[in-house]
Formats: C-alpha cells, structure tokens, sequence
C-alpha cells in the first residue's frame, strides 16, 4: 500500500517505462476530489477503484509522480 497525494492506495501500478508517469492507479467519480485535477485522465478507467477501502466501479485513471508518493505509518 502507499500513499498518494495524503490518500491510500491499495491498488496501483509502479511504471518500469522512463518515458511515463511513475505510477497509477485507477478510481471511482466519488474519490476523484481526494486528488488535484492534474493527473485525473477522465472516462478512462477501468476495474475497482484503487483507493484504501473503496470498492466501487472506476471510471478515470490517475497518473501520479515520485514526489507526490509517500509512506503511510503503519504499512
């Protein structure tokens, strides 16, 4: 699990390609305001929702940075 923009992620893809982001994920419309509008690839998702404890349909993707990545406490 990490951490993304302050909020969990308990499904996410760290990119091996250089030439991309460093990872993502994808979520639902109700986590979208968990994240800035900068890496929301909207209508673009697919799977379950990759935010901590939310088990709903996804609907966009998001790109995120290193620097926006950090470890939570207890993981």
């Amino acid at each position: 699990m990490i951490t993304v923009q302050g909020v969990k992620l308990d499904d996410h893809v760290i990119n091996s390609d250089k030439d991309l982001s460093y990872g993502w994920t994808q979520i639902c419309d109700g986590c979208t305001s968990k994240f800035s509008e900068r890496g929301i690839d909207h209508n673009s998702g697919q799977g379950i929702c990759g935010v901590a404890g939310c088990e709903n349909d996804s609907s966009h993707y998001l790109d995120f940075n290193k620097d926006e990545v950090g470890r939570g406490r207890n993981e």
